[in-house]
């Protein structure tokens, strides 16, 4: 009844029904191949506005992704010391970015968001990208990294599961 319920206050806000999730986890960091692209970059203050345009732009056709309006994003990038953002900058043009989130307790990192900019999709930006918040989460003495990815996302599954992910959980909204 409940799930009706929220269905039908979805409905009348013209929203669509959340979408069913995999939580992943990856505990074999020692095996990700080492990435040291000089493309890949840690993101600076200065890189605000760029980066908001490519997560827009790498997110549009995506109805599952929530963005947030400009300034509230802008008042929180690079604010936390436990959140990284890193760049895949080509040309002196960000293609690409991914963001690592280490846990208080010191346990595990997630990888919040990997973003690629759709005319350079299928060029291994996204790989290089998981695999260097792999390898950061592996250097900072993490054991474990997770994610969470819709079940409709066929090419980021691919892409987690090639990199030693596995679906741990799935949760039906």
């Amino acid at each position: 009844e409940d799930i009706a319920v929220s269905s039908e206050l979805l409905k009348q806000q013209g929203l669509n029904h959340y979408y069913d999730t995999f939580e992943m986890h990856q505990s074999n960091l020692q095996v990700v191949p080492r990435t040291s692209c000089s493309e890949i970059r840690a993101a600076m203050t200065n890189d605000v506005d760029e980066v908001y345009k490519v997560l827009c732009d790498s997110f549009a056709k995506n109805p599952d992704m929530s963005i947030p309006e400009i300034d509230t994003w802008k008042a929180g990038f690079l604010k936390s010391p436990k959140s990284h953002f890193y760049l895949w900058k080509d040309s002196n043009k960000i293609l690409g970015f991914a963001t690592l989130i280490e846990d208080g307790a010191g346990h595990e990192t997630e990888i919040r968001t990997i973003g690629v900019l759709p005319e350079h999709r299928g060029k291994g930006i996204g790989q290089h990208l998981l695999n260097y918040c792999l390898n950061r989460t592996f250097d900072m003495g993490f054991k474990n990294c997770h994610l969470t990815v819709a079940v409709t996302n066929k090419k980021a599954l691919d892409l987690y599961l090639r990199a030693g992910f596995v679906a741990t959980e799935k949760f039906m909204f």
